[in-house]
């Protein structure tokens, strides 16, 4: 060697790789809520995480993936699962469908997602009058132990 020195400065950028994907703290979720609930009721709270810490691959967001868009919809901040039916009487009505599916995304800020299954159940309120199906009926006569059929 010549003994001829060189010096500079020298800068190195370390940037972080999106390296974990998203995970719910449950494998599945299953909600009660009340037929006929209101506008904007609250049926349950997702929680995700995701073990990047740097930058934005650790900022997750909410994505509901369901047939029944129109009932319920999710808050993409937050994980709230919450009704959108402006007819609840009708459309969440346990007697006609008692039961809904349906799966929800968390996405992280460099696009990797996870995915959870969701069910949502109706309970029963005495919602409907009593009503006769049929237009005959017994009479019971319980003193003379007589039974007989009118109209």
């Amino acid at each position: 060697m010549n003994g001829y020195k060189t010096q500079a400065d020298l800068f190195i950028k370390i940037e972080t790789i999106n390296r974990f994907t998203p995970e719910f703290t449950s494998d599945f979720y299953v909600y009660y809520i009340d037929e006929n609930s209101a506008f904007n009721t609250t049926v349950g709270l997702l929680t995700a995480y995701d073990n990047d810490t740097l930058g934005d691959y650790g900022q997750l967001h909410y994505e509901l993936n369901s047939a029944q868009n129109h009932l319920f919809a999710i808050e993409a901040k937050t994980g709230r699962i919450f009704t959108t039916s402006t007819r609840p009487k009708f459309e969440l009505d346990r007697e006609s469908l008692d039961t809904f599916h349906m799966s929800v995304d968390a996405i992280d800020g460099g696009g990797l997602r996870k995915s959870v299954q969701v069910v949502i159940k109706l309970r029963d309120l005495n919602d409907n009058a009593p009503r006769f199906i049929s237009n005959s009926w017994v009479k019971n006569n319980a003193a003379a132990n007589n039974f007989s059929l009118s109209k």
